[in-house]
């Protein structure tokens, strides 16, 4: 996976607006320099997720009962069971309600 080495995200995280977006294309100094060093169909390949472990799913019910996201919020216990069986039914829903969590 090119674009997740760590030294490289914190340099595209720190470029100025105008070198990370040219002509609606997100990244664009970023892929400008990988076409240097790797395949073309690589560096424009659209974007795929990744797999998630059964485990990190089965965690989920946990994290959102037990984290501060559910205090944040002022979510009553209905409302909390309505977003597990949402996070459960719905991967897009899980990964936004762990990610907010991880904040």
């Amino acid at each position: 996976v090119p674009f997740l080495e760590n030294r490289l995200i914190d340099f595209a995280i720190h470029l100025p607006r105008r070198q990370k977006y040219r002509n609606r294309t997100g990244k664009w100094l970023l892929k400008k320099v990988a076409e240097q060093h790797l395949p073309r169909e690589n560096v424009n390949a659209s974007k795929i997720g990744f797999e998630m472990s059964a485990a990190f799913s089965a965690g989920t019910q946990g994290l959102l009962r037990g984290g501060h996201l559910r205090d944040a919020m002022k979510w009553s216990a209905s409302e909390l069971d309505d977003l597990i069986e949402l996070a459960r039914s719905q991967e897009s829903s899980r990964l936004r309600l762990v990610g907010m969590e991880m904040l």
